[in-house]
């Protein structure tokens, strides 16, 4: 979470400028979460990706883990647009779910990804 007034202000100036793309934005999350933590982990990602998959601009969503390390996650989603995903971002069950991985502990990050290439998505 931004604390800072001037991040906070960079991060709102960036996504007002980013509303005006309306390309497909596709955003990785990693989850670096405790052993002890991991099937209330899984628990709330799903309640959350119930609602999730509902939201109309949403395309795709999943959840995937490293095969050989139980702490680490990766979900993978994509929205219509840089505005469906900020409405991803204001709504309950997101917001539910970032409450919960700060509560527990869980280090986070996201990252938007680039298409490269032609395939269909």
């Amino acid at each position: 979470m931004l604390s800072d007034p001037k991040d906070l202000q960079a991060q709102k100036h960036l996504t007002a400028e980013l509303m005006h793309h309306k390309d497909m934005v596709h955003l990785l999350a990693v989850f670096y979460v405790p052993p002890a933590e991991k099937e209330k982990f899984v628990d709330a990602w799903l309640d959350a990706a119930e609602e999730v998959v509902k939201e109309k601009g949403n395309r795709v969503l999943a959840l995937r883990k490293v095969a050989t390390d139980n702490s680490r996650f990766y979900c993978y989603g994509t929205w219509d647009s840089w505005a469906a995903l900020h409405e991803h971002e204001e709504s309950k069950h997101h917001k539910k779910l970032v409450k919960f991985v700060d509560s527990h502990n869980i280090v986070h990050f996201g990252f938007p990804l680039r298409k490269i290439g032609h395939q269909k998505e």
